[in-house]
């Protein structure tokens, strides 16, 4: 500001007078390239301790979910195709990973068979998935099927026989069970038939 307005007036600055106003900007900028360093590094500092912390969370109380969907069935004329299941999966999967889950802490099976379906159940029940997990959320997307000579309720996979459902898919009550089993010391169900 002062060059400016010695620049504006009529007076001419002296050799002297520019030499230490470039000084005194010199100083000034030098110290904000310090300053600007400075925080940087504190920038820095906080990013990894973030991350430090995040990690340390993952290990004592990581967020797992079990994503399932069935949409497409080998009897479509007893089960027809569910495409909002599709959907609702995919946009389940996205969400909980904006919300922090990671990749590696969701499960997901699309259109299972029955023995695929059955793995991933005894999948998230394994210490390997669960250890020291405080929350899983479980979704469920697929037909139920209501047997009256059972009184029991199925959750219909991919390849459920229409003619022999008791064998071919698993009773909501196992269902409630297998995931009750899991070392999860909080469940969040959301199952749509």
């Amino acid at each position: 500001l002062a060059a400016h307005q010695s620049l504006s007036s009529s007076q001419p600055m002296s050799a002297a007078a520019m030499h230490s106003q470039m000084q005194e900007m010199t100083q000034k900028i030098d110290q904000l390239a310090k300053d600007n360093a400075k925080l940087r590094e504190e920038h820095q500092h906080a990013e990894a301790q973030v991350k430090r912390l995040a990690a340390e969370l993952s290990e004592v109380a990581p967020l797992k979910a079990l994503v399932v969907g069935c949409w497409d069935f080998q009897e479509s004329d007893s089960f027809p195709s569910l495409p909002q299941v599709k959907h609702s999966c995919a946009a389940i999967r996205q969400a909980l990973v904006s919300c922090g889950f990671s990749f590696s802490n969701i499960l997901t099976c699309d259109n299972p068979t029955l023995t695929e379906f059955q793995a991933i159940l005894a999948k998230m029940q394994s210490d390997s998935f669960t250890r020291g997990s405080s929350t899983i959320l479980v979704y469920l997307g697929s037909h139920s099927h209501y047997d009256a000579l059972t009184k029991q309720s199925y959750f219909v996979v991919r390849d459920t026989a229409a003619h022999n459902v008791g064998e071919s898919a698993v009773t909501l009550t196992q269902l409630s069970r297998e995931v009750s089993n899991c070392r999860a010391k909080r469940q969040v169900r959301d199952a749509r038939t």
